[in-house]
């Protein structure tokens, strides 16, 4: 029941691209310290729900160091009621409504689209 690969891996970030004003930019999370990547792979089907759980628990333990945000993750259902306002931050209705308006017909798509 134990996890083939589990990696975590941190970045630092911060420097020139925290200078600018997050309502500035599109990205809301410019102001963040370090990028955090949690990785689990597992080979029988049944050790799936352990590896995801795992995941989703140090995901909570970071939030006490505001680890709200999060990059677009597929694997998870959940995306697309929360992960979208975590990862856009205060600019997804602008986002969502710019995309509306020079992309109308959803030319630029991809499965977490901004109009979906």
């Amino acid at each position: 029941m134990y996890a083939i690969v589990a990696t975590v891996t941190s970045s630092k970030q911060g420097g020139k691209i925290s200078e600018v004003p997050c309502e500035e930019c599109a990205i809301g999370w410019r102001a963040n310290k370090f990028f955090i990547a949690i990785f689990s792979s597992w080979e029988k089907e049944e050790e799936g729900d352990a590896n995801k759980a795992w995941v989703r628990g140090l995901m909570e333990d970071l939030k006490k160091f505001r680890a709200a945000t999060n990059y677009i993750n597929l694997a998870l259902p959940e995306w697309k009621k929360r992960q979208a306002s975590d990862f856009y931050g205060p600019h997804l209705q602008r986002l969502r409504e710019l995309k509306l308006k020079w992309d109308p017909d959803n030319f630029f798509r991809f499965q977490t689209c901004l109009t979906d």
